[in-house]
């Protein structure tokens, strides 16, 4: 695993990435999930399902959008911080950034699998 350091870790360009990586793949799962559904399929996450079932599509986009500003709301309040001596805020950084790519790659295998649910449903 890759040492973060304080000095490089949390430039605008490679924080500017990984947001635009998390975006591109909440809009995967939305689009993904979107494709199954039109063709039968059920949503197998509670919360999503829960959401679709208060609110529809709309919502669940509504909150997978607001997802992304947190999350790059977290990354730049952390980042104003990171240089700070104190362990904590070396901590908090460090689980705000692990936290992100971690995201990214949890939506990149739920899209892969939500292509692999509408590969096996009738009529694709």
């Amino acid at each position: 695993m890759a040492v973060i350091t304080r000095s490089a870790s949390l430039r605008g360009s490679r924080i500017a990435i990984w947001v635009l990586l998390l975006a591109l793949g909440q809009l995967a799962d939305l689009v993904t999930t979107q494709a199954a559904m039109a063709r039968g399929a059920i949503e197998a996450n509670s919360v999503a399902a829960g959401l679709l079932a208060a609110g529809g599509l709309g919502l669940l986009w509504l909150i997978k959008a607001s997802l992304v500003v947190a999350m790059t709301a977290a990354v730049l309040l952390v980042r104003r911080h990171w240089a700070a001596p104190e362990g904590r805020a070396v901590i908090a950084g460090a689980l705000v950034w692990r936290g992100l790519q971690l995201c990214v790659v949890v939506l990149a295998v739920t899209a892969v699998h939500n292509l692999s649910v509408i590969g096996l449903l009738p009529g694709v």
